[in-house]
């Protein structure tokens, strides 16, 4: 089964970006940013996050989803009782100050690090200074995912949500994930199908 990440619509949507007038903006984003890697009976402190367009001086789409962070979804509005419907059973929906609009956070649970095949994936490190790694093409073990739909996993100092192929046919078709596309970025496999590869 094919694995995808949310990215960035091409078009012009709305984007949800913590304040940058406010004195915490940086603790806000790192918390964002790390929300999956959180103890879970701990108490999330609603994080302040604005609707805004991307480009100033031009008119932006309405977003549902807006974009945000790649280690996290923005639910807002409608999605919020559709998407986050569908997502309840997958992680946390967890509660935001949103300035302009009702928003939620949805964040997947971590996976193990051994999740990823590292001889059958491909990742590039954005700089050769840095420890920024993206994962191109991903290839993860069935058995680490223990039947999840939607997790996160670490690459280097990254932290990436993803999501199996079957829900993400699922939260499409809700007709309420604008301002996020779903990009193909990799396979689900066990030791059946590494087998019949290999034998191919």
């Amino acid at each position: 089964m094919r694995v995808f990440r949310p990215k960035r619509s091409p078009k012009i949507y709305e984007v949800a970006i913590v304040p940058g007038d406010d004195p915490r903006a940086w603790e806000w984003y790192q918390a964002i940013r790390s929300a999956p890697e959180r103890d879970r009976e701990s108490v999330w402190t609603p994080v302040p996050l604005m609707v805004t367009h991307p480009i100033s001086g031009r008119r932006a789409l309405k977003a549902l989803v807006p974009w945000s962070f790649s280690e996290v979804l923005v639910l807002r509005d409608e999605a919020i009782g559709s998407v986050g419907r569908l997502l309840a059973t997958h992680g946390d929906l967890l509660p935001v100050a949103g300035v302009n609009a009702s928003l939620l956070l949805f964040v997947a649970p971590m996976v193990s690090d051994e999740v990823l095949i590292e001889e059958r994936s491909k990742t590039t490190r954005m700089h050769t200074w840095s420890e920024e790694v993206r994962i191109e093409f991903g290839t993860f073990w069935a058995s680490e995912l223990e039947g999840r739909s939607a997790f996160t996993v670490r690459v280097g100092r990254n932290l990436q949500l993803l999501f199996r192929e079957d829900l993400v046919e699922e939260l499409i078709a809700t007709g309420h994930t604008s301002g996020v596309d779903f990009e193909p970025m990799g396979l689900v496999v066990d030791i059946a199908d590494l087998g019949s590869s290999h034998g191919a």
